[in-house]
């Protein structure tokens, strides 16, 4: 997922247009002659210095030499004016809107901010599926970056990868390790759920007593077995296979029920 880094560039952009107000009144008011201290150096250089790296992770390379340019005026061993600093602050600052007046930059609406970049999506502070299963946070970060971007179809898929870590970390705390001598994570679906449900059937054909307890313990089992089974069904296979797309309210139906499904897993199972 492509990280956004817009936040920084406002913040260092508005300090460049800060110092060159300050490098211009120092100018006016000294008749244009009085040179940089020390401190001042040191301090437009390490904002330069975070410029440049924020630059080159955005893919703006081309502002790099303005940059060094500016870090040589600064390294000057008879010193560096305000007058002069000001004017390449003022050059830099047009440099960086002229390079992002090229870039595309994404839009996300206020009531879907919460979806972007949010490892925690699934958390409700009772349960936490993103500590229970580590394996699945990509996923669901993905899913809400999706969600968040508008891409709707995109969002399903990621979510059925998530129960897919869902489903193998449920039959892992049955005991299955691997079925007919290949690893769980190159199973057929159906083939993993049926070792599940076979597991389930001797647990409950063992002698335990049918109770309470039982019944809870049965419940949550094939509780859990049943909503995969729907999941494969109803979203994964149409959506793997292109046969199904998805709005934005179907995508946020399929969310919820995945969300309920993973926090129910991560009431007793963990990977």
């Amino acid at each position: 997922m492509m990280n956004f880094f817009c936040i920084n560039w406002l913040q260092i952009d508005s300090q460049i247009e800060k110092l060159h107000d300050v490098c211009e009144n120092a100018a006016m008011a000294s008749n244009r002659t009085c040179l940089l201290s020390e401190s001042e150096r040191t301090k437009i250089s390490s904002i330069i210095q975070e410029a440049t790296q924020e630059s080159n992770r955005m893919g703006l390379t081309q502002l790099e030499g303005e940059f060094s340019q500016m870090f040589g005026l600064l390294l000057r061993p008879d010193g560096c004016s305000h007058e002069v600093l000001a004017a390449e602050l003022g050059r830099v600052h047009r440099a960086i809107h002229s390079q992002f007046m090229k870039l595309d930059c994404v839009l996300i609406p206020l009531n879907k901010s919460k979806y972007f970049q949010n490892d925690n999506l699934f958390d409700n502070g009772v349960v936490f599926p993103s500590i229970a299963f580590p394996s699945a946070k990509a996923e669901i970060r993905d899913a809400g970056n999706c969600l968040a971007l508008d891409l709707h179809t995109a969002a399903v898929f990621h979510l059925m990868r998530a129960t897919n870590i869902g489903a193998r970390a449920l039959a892992r705390s049955l005991g299955i390790i691997e079925i007919r001598s290949k690893e769980l994570d190159y199973c057929r679906d159906e083939t993993l759920f049926e070792a599940v449900q076979e597991k389930i059937k001797s647990v409950n054909v063992s002698g335990t007593t049918r109770d309470g307890a039982w019944e809870r313990e049965n419940g949550y089992y094939r509780g859990l077995l049943v909503d995969l089974r729907y999941f494969k069904d109803e979203y994964r296979d149409p959506v793997a296979h292109a046969r199904k797309s998805y709005t934005e309210n179907g995508a946020l139906n399929v969310f919820d029920q995945v969300r309920n499904f993973m926090q129910r897993l991560a009431t007793r199972i963990s990977e």
